[in-house]
């Protein structure tokens, strides 16, 4: 449990890095930037990724998503 928090945790640090230097609000550009930042092929972006890193993008400005 605490490897897949710890992985949740560092998708949201990418997509908070991404957001910061990216101004770019392209759901799919997002998703194939993060993707890339994590290190994982860009050809498997989809709408179904897309659409959970935009939620992390409107939490971008929490620095960890399990504090309070």
């Amino acid at each position: 449990m605490d490897e897949a928090l710890n992985h949740l945790q560092d998708i949201h640090e990418a997509v908070a890095e991404v957001v910061n230097n990216d101004i770019s609000h392209d759901p799919m550009e997002l998703c194939r930037l993060v993707l890339r930042k994590l290190g994982l092929p860009e050809m498997i972006a989809n709408p179904l990724i897309a659409k959970s890193f935009e939620a992390n993008r409107k939490v971008s400005d929490h620095k960890d998503l399990l504090a309070d």
